[in-house]
């Protein structure tokens, strides 16, 4: 998917948003995103999918993630017969797009923000 919007890779506050390429549908379901996402495993992150995507059973699920890769992660969500994540056709659908936008965090772990600083 083009990314017509722009996030940054190296915000100020971590985690941070991130922009989602492709979601892969199974019993457990792995996220692409279009650049590192610095996350963390046990980080817990809600799916916000506009509606021109596709995808609607996944758009506000959250769950906590495993990181597999710097731009992907897994979220035991079961996406079987989820409706395929698309890119709209028309530019004017590129309001917003499928991002993934960082919750919470397993209590007992309470790492994620690490890499914060301040101006």
């Amino acid at each position: 998917m083009a990314d017509p919007f722009y996030a940054y890779p190296n915000p100020i506050i971590q985690p941070a948003m991130r922009i989602i390429n492709t979601i892969g549908q199974g019993e457990i379901t792995t996220i692409t995103t279009s650049f590192a996402h610095l996350y963390k495993t046990g980080l817990i992150v809600r799916i916000v999918i506009p509606r021109y995507f596709g995808m609607p059973e996944i758009n506000n699920l959250y769950a906590p993630i495993t990181v597999i890769s710097p731009t992907e992660f897994t979220m035991p969500i079961n996406s079987i017969g989820f409706a395929p994540l698309t890119v709209p056709t028309s530019a004017i659908e590129y309001r917003s797009v499928p991002q993934c936008i960082p919750m919470a965090e397993i209590n007992s772990q309470l790492d994620q923000a690490e890499h914060n600083i301040y101006g």
